[in-house]
């Protein structure tokens, strides 16, 4: 027998030695887990084992969907995007796109696409910094009411 094949069966006759009159046999592990484990230990366990199993249901989810994908793709360039690029005289993607859209226009895409990066860099720093402060109890990256009515007093209200 393999040592893999030891750490498989250990748990169900540790189980059958501490429980003898365990009914079930399948409830084996999570017996030994709830008697043997403090809370916080368990706790972890138990989340360890839901994230292998949600990482293994997604790995599998994202095999199925790329296969699915690529034969659709395959499916979809062949009947539709090959023909309107050999009608247009067209080589590649990026050849399409310089004559489907103005040079002007793409700028002004690419430069409104930064600013839609950067609001969203502030919202994760929000986020990040109100996780923090639940956490830990720091408010090191929120501002503070204080500091809130303070710009509100500077901005709005004149003296």
């Amino acid at each position: 027998m393999t040592p893999i094949a030891y750490i498989t069966v250990a748990p169900g006759l540790a189980a059958s030695i501490l429980h003898p009159g365990l009914e079930n046999p399948d409830a084996a592990m999570p017996t030994l887990m709830v008697s043997l484990l403090p809370v916080g230990v368990l706790g972890l366990v138990l989340a360890g084992l839901l994230v292998s199993q949600m990482s293994t249901i997604s790995a599998n989810l994202n095999a199925c969907a790329t296969l699915f994908t690529n034969d659709m793709a395959l499916v979809f360039a062949g009947l539709f995007v090959l023909p309107l690029y050999r009608r247009l005289r067209i080589n590649s993607i990026p050849e399409f796109l310089e004559a489907r859209y103005h040079k002007g226009f793409r700028g002004l895409i690419g430069f409104l696409w930064v600013f839609r990066l950067a609001a969203w860099m502030g919202v994760l720093l929000y986020l990040a910094g109100v996780v923090m402060r639940e956490v830990t109890g720091l408010r090191l990256l929120t501002p503070t009411k204080l500091h809130t009515n303070c710009l509100i007093e500077k901005t709005f209200v004149k003296s």
